[in-house]
């Protein structure tokens, strides 16, 4: 019943998702992990703007064994001479962003931007990692890199540890469902699930 709940809370936003593609976690950080897990591998080139990714996700990215590519941005963010000139050079991998109010810089990406990127990635075989921590403060916010695709190339993590009054522990995944089977048996492995929530997943 918590998958179909998140499915629908999606759903509002554009997004439309079946409740076997979701993953529950307790925290963003865990979300960042698992997918990080499910994708990475040594030399993968990963796209991230900076400053807006936490420090503990590119150390981890680098204890995988990631080429960590930083990426300049503006006011939205990622900007798409950035990305596109690092794909060019380091061609594929893989571009974490956090399009609504990306911390610590606030920087919201509007609708062009995102379809913008969303080409250049696509085009490039470049899977998008959505973050959203912040997304239910904002309901204007453009839609999202998932609803914009269909899905397609994109895994997104939604949370409401920021949004819900004492920091309330539940993130969620969502992704392709020819991925749900490794995901399950990473999380399985590195016990990385929420075990508050295992028993109504």
């Amino acid at each position: 019943e918590l998958k179909q709940n998140l499915a629908a809370h999606m759903a509002r936003y554009g997004m439309e998702v079946d409740w076997r593609q979701i993953a529950i976690c307790q925290t963003v950080k865990d979300a960042v992990c698992l997918v990080s897990n499910l994708l990475i591998r040594m030399g993968v080139p990963v796209y991230y703007g900076l400053p807006d990714l936490l420090n503990f996700q590119t150390s981890y990215f680098k204890f995988l064994g990631a080429n960590l590519v930083a990426i300049d941005i503006d006011d939205e963010g990622v900007t798409e001479s950035g990305l596109l000139s690092a794909i060019q050079k380091n061609k594929n991998g893989i571009l974490f962003t956090e399009p609504v109010f990306s911390y610590p810089t606030g920087a919201t990406a509007s609708l062009t931007r995102k379809k913008e990127i969303l080409k250049i990635c696509t085009n490039a075989n470049v899977p998008i990692i959505e973050i959203e921590e912040y997304r239910d403060l904002d309901v204007h916010a453009p839609d999202t890199y998932h609803s914009l695709s269909g899905g397609n190339n994109v895994i997104y993590i939604g949370s409401f540890c920021r949004t819900m009054p004492l920091g309330f522990p539940l993130s969620w995944i969502v992704l392709p469902m020819n991925l749900t089977g490794a995901l399950s048996n990473i999380m399985f492995q590195s016990n990385g699930g929420s075990s508050v929530y295992d028993q109504i997943m």
